[in-house]
């Protein structure tokens, strides 16, 4: 079985370099899946929608 290794470090890096906030992305990761991290954190920036998600979707 191949499993895929994420940094997820990055991630969160590369959202904060957007103008996603430390603090609503620890609210946003009360998901099951990096999908609900994702719409969690598009709720609370709806005008960063489409950077978040072409962020996110590297790491789905």
């Amino acid at each position: 079985m191949c499993k895929r290794i994420f940094n997820y470090s990055a991630l969160f890096y590369e959202l904060r370099n957007i103008g996603c906030s430390f603090a609503n992305m620890e609210k946003s990761l009360c998901t099951y899946t990096i999908a609900g991290f994702r719409d969690n954190l598009t709720t609370k920036y709806p005008s960063l929608k489409t950077q978040i998600t072409n962020i996110v979707k590297d790491y789905e």
